[in-house]
């Protein structure tokens, strides 16, 4: 028996989620070590030698570090505008639906591994995915207000 067309979207749709959520947090902390980066010159040759640029070699690796850090800032953006979404329907679940929803579809999680860290039998671990999958699908429908 196949699944449902929308069950099968929304199950693509939570891996994505999971999969931006992590770029995200690289991506911070990729910002952060730019960040130090362009805020610490002990990083940095203090060196008044001319470089290519006709600054020197500090000015050179500021520039670059300004540059790095806007790409990084404008690529964060992307990714999190990409989550808020699922983020809202998710936050409409209760605790427990998100919370089997969140390990369930994480890379590389099996239903024995994801049932073991909630405390509860695969049967009953299958039954809570059910359940949250029903309510998170129905957080996307519009509504008819």
């Amino acid at each position: 028996m196949s699944k449902a067309p929308v069950y099968t979207e929304a199950e693509k749709g939570l891996r994505e989620y999971i999969i931006q959520k992590q770029k995200a947090e690289k991506k911070r902390m990729i910002i952060s070590a730019i960040e130090a980066r362009m805020y610490n010159p002990r990083t940095v040759s203090m060196g008044t030698a001319p470089a290519h640029g006709g600054g020197n070699r500090y000015d050179d690796r500021m520039i670059a570090n300004i540059e790095k850090h806007d790409e990084a800032i404008a690529e964060y953006k992307k990714i999190i505008a990409c989550v808020r979404g699922i983020e809202r329907r998710l936050k409409a679940l209760p605790e427990d639906e998100r919370n089997a929803l969140l390990i369930y579809y994480s890379p590389g999680m099996t239903a024995v591994r994801a049932s073991s860290i909630l405390h509860m039998s695969r049967a009953t671990f299958y039954r809570l995915v059910d359940r949250a999958m029903k309510h998170y699908i129905a957080t996307s429908k519009p509504s008819n207000d």
